[in-house]
């Protein structure tokens, strides 16, 4: 697949490692958690998260890569 690094050297991965079996992102993953464009407005993804239950949202291209993670933390500026 165009842009995608091949880490493994293209072996078919048995997912052992040096401490044990290794767990992958995507066995981990939470399949339910509310994903954003990259060109949402800020505030209109922290109110539709809030109002879903969450703290969080991720945000995803148009492939549906992740790009980041969204805080819906607090809405005040951080004191420096």
């Amino acid at each position: 697949m165009a842009g995608k690094v091949d880490l493994d050297g293209g072996r078919p991965s048995d997912r052992r490692h040096q401490c044990g079996t290794v767990p992958r992102a995507g066995d981990v993953a939470r399949k339910d958690v509310p994903t954003t464009g990259l060109r949402a407005r800020l505030g209109d993804v922290r109110d539709r998260g809030r109002a879903m239950g969450w703290d969080a949202i991720v945000a995803v291209n148009e492939e549906r890569v992740v790009w980041a993670g969204v805080c819906l933390g607090s809405s005040r500026q951080p004191q420096r």
